[in-house]
């Protein structure tokens, strides 16, 4: 579900914007909105699920993504569509960080090696179908699909996950948790200075020249922020949010690169190149990822 909706979006939004009379800042941020939400509140829900619980997680990002779903669904503008992706994202991430955690929690090691292939084996068939459904839906029936499709997945999740999920959490206290297993220093920290980050980036030179101070400034500001996040989590936070132990490890420091170039790469390919097709070589939806994907296999 969520591997389709990060995907479906992106070959739907030109038809979205004619429809909406949206520009193309606006176009642009429906989907980015969605991913830096989804980015940033990941360690986020991640860490409160320590405090409140997996399953009590998982249902609220259920939540938000029943929600952003509805809201981006009938929306007649882009401002509410992209009120509704960004608590989508939300969802999103809860989602996807809260599922392998539910995994590495009930799961021995040397069973997880294969309950994550099936995560990626989902991803693959949701980041391949995704572009594919979402400009069936705009070309054939109607944009708003793409985000309706939604709601009868979250209710199967819902059930089986009240039926099914049942995990192991310790038997402590509230205060103790909440003293002990929450970085609320780390965890605002980490909000503003990422987001604050990511948000100049990807309007510098598009809203705004990259020489403006609308620009540079929340990137300097930002950049130090995320800098005392850093020294904050090394050397102060009792329960760091995000332990900088897994960096210092060389396999999995390889890992964290290859998956910063695989994501660049994939979401170009699913994301840009179809908008491409569409907007400037004029194609229709379909077409547009067809092309696409010759072009990436090649």
């Amino acid at each position: 579900m969520a591997a389709l909706d990060a995907t479906s979006l992106s070959v739907a939004l030109p038809i979205i914007a004619k429809a909406l009379g949206g520009t193309a800042i606006e176009e642009f941020w429906s989907g980015t909105s969605f991913l830096l939400t989804s980015t940033v509140f990941q360690p986020v829900l991640g860490s409160c699920s320590h405090l409140f619980g997996r399953k009590l997680l998982i249902y609220i990002s259920l939540a938000f993504f029943l929600a952003g779903s509805i809201i981006a669904a009938v929306a007649n503008n882009f401002t509410v569509i992209l009120v509704g992706r960004s608590i989508q994202g939300i969802g999103g991430g809860g989602i996807i960080c809260l599922t392998e955690m539910v995994v590495v929690d009930t799961v021995p090691l040397r069973e997880r090696g294969k309950y994550f292939s099936y995560f990626g084996m989902m991803w693959s068939m949701g980041t391949v179908a995704g572009p594919f459904l979402g400009g069936g839906f705009s070309q054939n029936v109607t944009w708003r699909w793409v985000f309706f499709i939604n709601l009868p997945f979250i209710g199967l999740d819902t059930v089986l996950i009240t039926i099914y999920l049942k995990p192991n959490q310790k038997n402590e206290s509230f205060m103790t948790k909440f003293r002990q297993q929450v970085d609320w220093i780390g965890m605002a920290l980490f909000l503003t200075s990422t987001t604050g980050f990511l948000i100049p980036v990807t309007w510098g030179g598009v809203q705004y020249p990259w020489n403006s101070w609308r620009t540079f400034v929340p990137l300097i500001v930002c950049a130090v922020g995320m800098v005392v996040f850093v020294i904050h989590q090394e050397y102060f936070a009792p329960s760091p949010l995000i332990r900088t132990s897994v960096f210092k490890n060389t396999p999995a420091a390889i890992l964290f690169v290859s998956t910063v170039l695989h994501g660049i790469v994939l979401w170009a390919s699913l994301y840009y190149m179809p908008r491409y097709f569409e907007a400037v070589k004029g194609m229709g939806p379909i077409p547009a990822v067809g092309f696409g994907s010759k072009r990436r296999g090649g």
